[in-house]
């Protein structure tokens, strides 16, 4: 009986690393790999909400003593701005203009979510199908600036705090052949930015609000430095 426990555990212990997302890793950009007949559309996904999250509260338990110790702070985080991430498209079409590409900005909002799952497992193909965007863009490539999460977060461990507030910034930016549904360019976006002085100056909180506008500037610097190769 034993031993039946132990291959039950351990049977459930493999299905669960082998359904585990592995992450798509970066790829850098080459104007070559693009192709001088390429023209390309740069389009962004919606800004998400500002706001603040709690990696480690693992239980509903402990996000409601992490969001009672933190709630001001959590308030004032839906307050941030965004408007300075709505350049981020402008800035990817100036950067590829000046390598002399044939680009446009589109004014469409990007859906990941409407989009099927691609069947191919080769290395950098989407994991969504993109191919069905050919004709409603009228381009060989698709530049995509993808926000995921804006705000603040704070690390625990159940109950417990294990970090001060620090900003946080998650999404990517890829570049993806239409045609064959391959990643030309593939950024992950994953920022943190800590506060250089004291953080809990409430009510607003300068030292994280100047980490905040550093951190959306190091994701602008990232995106135009992985476009000039």
């Amino acid at each position: 009986m034993r031993i039946s426990k132990i291959f039950f555990v351990s049977f459930l212990v493999l299905a669960c690393v082998a359904c585990t997302t592995v992450p798509q890793s970066p790829v850098n950009f080459s104007q070559i790999n693009v192709g001088n007949e390429a023209s390309i559309t740069v389009v962004m996904s919606d800004i998400p909400d500002p706001g603040m999250a709690y990696p480690g509260a693992g239980c509903l338990l402990c996000l409601g003593v992490a969001a009672a110790a933190n709630s001001d702070l959590s308030k004032y985080s839906k307050t941030l701005p965004t408007d300075d991430f709505l350049s981020f498209g402008e800035d990817a079409r100036n950067v590829l203009l000046e390598g002399g590409i044939d680009v446009e900005l589109s004014e469409n909002i990007f859906v990941n979510k409407d989009l099927s799952k691609s069947t191919s497992k080769e290395m950098n193909v989407a994991a969504k199908n993109h191919s069905v965007l050919k004709d409603t863009f009228d381009t060989t490539h698709l530049l995509v600036i993808r926000l995921d999460s804006i705000g603040m977060s704070r690390n625990y461990a159940n109950y417990i705090a294990t970090s001060k507030p620090y900003v946080n910034i998650t999404g990517s930016a890829y570049l993806v052949n239409l045609e064959t549904n391959v990643y030309d360019w593939y950024l992950p976006i994953e920022q943190q930015e800590y506060s250089d002085g004291e953080w809990n100056e409430k009510p607003d909180y300068p030292s994280l609000t100047n980490a905040y506008f550093g951190a959306i500037e190091r994701v602008r610097e990232a995106i135009i430095s992985g476009l000039k190769n």
